[in-house]
């Protein structure tokens, strides 16, 4: 199980990379104590923030996911980006 945050805060991209194949993300929220994946199933934790990544986060409008077999993408989908406000 490996899963990769990726932010770019000049384009304000976020992008989860995974290895896991039943992890369907429909969208990543962001909370005081964690980035979690919102699936059909329910809220997922991805892991723990730091202050710098939360506020990288911050800034990002937009998010994807990309789901990986070894070096291969197997799956890129948009997922929505939610905030604790």
């Amino acid at each position: 199980m490996a899963r990769d945050l990726i932010i770019r805060t000049d384009e304000r991209i976020a992008t989860l990379v995974h290895d896991e194949p039943d992890l369907k993300v429909k969208s990543l929220v962001v909370l005081s104590d964690g980035l979690y994946a919102r699936t059909d199933d329910g809220l997922f934790i991805i892991g723990q923030l730091t202050h710098a990544l939360k506020e990288d986060l911050e800034r990002c409008d937009r998010c994807y996911v990309v789901f990986m077999q070894g070096y291969r993408v197997m799956r890129t989908t948009e997922a929505r980006l939610q905030k604790e406000r």
